[in-house]
């Protein structure tokens, strides 16, 4: 036999199933390594994605509180011009001003300052600059009939509701053992699932309110707009809206003839012909002379101001900051209070 009989020359071959086989496993591995990449790439691009939306987030929170502190700036600045004081000219500098309130440029990016004007028929009515906190209702103050009357004419609901609801809020604040049964009383919040005691202390911020039983978050944020936790409980007439006038008891032809007068020649609110009423003891004499009142409609003023419910100035302010960047899509809002009198922030909510 010769010595080289059942060799072939170089690498031996492997039988036609083995190499198959072989072939597919490194079809397998291939396979395994290109869907492997494809994750890996997809992964990445998303952390990539992520990192991204974070830094722009990041980027807009910094164009936001940029905002609100040239808005900070600007408000104490006409302060000080007018000696803190209100007059037509710091009305519609401080809140209704969109030459320096809609569209204020810093590094990266604009923003706004801006509320929606209580006065308007919806959402969309806004005015630019900021909100006069002592323009609202005080719910640390507000007896319960005035709650009563604020809660109904925000949220529009009957008056049972309206009762419950304003009671909640009252007894929320009032100290020791709640005086209520069943639906706002103290059994109520040791009985959540998360259970909390009631306060029974003053409101701190506003969004207490969510804590009180009742209020959920559409309605907090219908009733933010006409309540306060700030002052010492006297409601700036040269400031308040209808409902908040309103809610203090006065019927709705008086409340119209304020508004009419403060209003001035143009019939706009916040602008540079406004009336300001200087003294609360002049206003129901201010408003006879511009239209006669009723001796009973003078006596409901008069009688506001012996309750110390009236005041003509303020020393609180909020400004609720939009901002977002020139290259891309993201806003942020920051809700900002302050106090005027010792330049202090109060409210610091980012949203």
């Amino acid at each position: 036999m010769h010595p080289f009989s059942g060799y072939t020359c170089g690498r031996e071959r492997l039988p036609l199933k083995q190499s198959g086989a072989v072939l597919i496993f490194v079809l397998w591995v291939f396979t395994f390594l290109a869907v492997l990449a494809v994750n890996l790439g997809y992964g990445v691009r998303q952390k990539i994605i992520f990192l991204k939306r974070i830094e722009s987030r990041s980027q807009a929170q910094h164009v936001t509180e940029g905002c609100a502190k040239a808005a900070v700036a600007m408000l104490l600045d006409d302060l000080n011009k007018s000696q803190y004081q209100y007059t037509p000219a710091a009305k519609a500098f401080r809140h209704n001003n969109p030459n320096r309130f809609a569209d204020i440029t810093v590094p990266d990016g604009k923003c706004e300052v801006s509320y929606v004007d209580p006065d308007g028929l919806s959402s969309k009515d806004v005015k630019y600059g900021t909100r006069d906190e002592e323009s609202k209702i005080n719910i640390n103050t507000a007896d319960k009939t005035v709650l009563f009357r604020i809660v109904s004419e925000v949220l529009g609901v009957d008056d049972h509701l309206a009762e419950t609801l304003s009671e909640a809020i009252y007894d929320w604040r009032q100290a020791g053992e709640s005086e209520l049964k069943g639906f706002s009383s103290d059994d109520y919040y040791s009985n959540l699932k998360d259970p909390y005691p009631k306060k029974s202390q003053p409101f701190e911020i506003i969004d207490e309110l969510m804590l009180v039983k009742g209020i959920d978050s559409p309605s907090f944020e219908l009733l933010r707009d006409y309540l306060t936790v700030y002052g010492a409980g006297q409601v700036n007439i040269n400031m308040a809206c209808k409902k908040v006038i309103l809610a203090l008891g006065l019927d709705e032809e008086v409340v119209d003839r304020i508004l009419a007068l403060r209003r001035g020649a143009d019939g706009v609110d916040n602008t540079s012909d406004d009336h300001i009423f200087s003294r609360t003891f002049d206003i129901a004499a201010e408003v006879n002379a511009y239209k006669k009142l009723e001796p009973e409609q003078m006596k409901a003023i008069d009688y506001l101001n012996q309750r110390n419910l009236l005041g003509t100035n303020s020393s609180f302010f909020t400004i609720r900051s939009l901002g977002f960047l020139n290259d891309a899509n993201d806003q942020r809002h920051l809700y900002v209070t302050i106090s005027s009198t010792d330049n202090r922030i109060l409210y610091w909510n980012e949203k």
